[in-house]
């Protein structure tokens, strides 16, 4: 039961999966590098002030 129009539709959903996958992922990674940075930079002000 696999028509053209099944075809068709499949590809917009895979065009679409990469879409998402690109559009989510951007944020994400940015997140957790903006993350990243801020506990890393939590941790060096929690240092130099305990160190002082």
């Amino acid at each position: 039961m696999t028509g053209p129009g099944e075809s068709t539709i499949g590809r917009l959903l895979a065009r679409g999966l990469r879409r998402a996958q690109r559009v989510v992922t951007a944020p994400l990674v940015v997140a957790v590098v903006g993350a990243l940075v801020l506990i890393t930079v939590a941790l060096l002000v929690t240092a130099q002030r305990g160190g002082a």
